[in-house]
């Protein structure tokens, strides 16, 4: 199933379902695929905080802004097992 992340949480063409929570995107996913541009609404939004929701150790693709996850969360994320290598 794919799952999409839109900020009004409308359906979106070519996803399964739309949601507005970040959380339950990393609860659910086995890949996690980021291409969001960097905005004060995004940089830091996946930090290590966040990173904890991931329970099912997904892959994180990040080809968006580099600021949407800070190196130390994600050796963090690795060290903990919240996301695979």
């Amino acid at each position: 199933v794919t799952l999409g992340l839109a900020r009004d949480g409308a359906p979106r063409t070519n996803f399964a379902d739309t949601t507005r929570d970040v959380d339950e995107v990393l609860r659910q996913s086995d890949v996690v695929l980021s291409a969001l541009p960097s905005t004060p609404a995004t940089r830091g939004l996946l930090d290590g905080a966040r990173l904890r929701a991931c329970t099912k150790r997904p892959v994180l693709i990040n080809v968006g802004r580099g600021d949407l996850v800070k190196e130390a969360s994600v050796v963090e994320a690795l060290d903990e097992g919240w996301i695979s290598q």
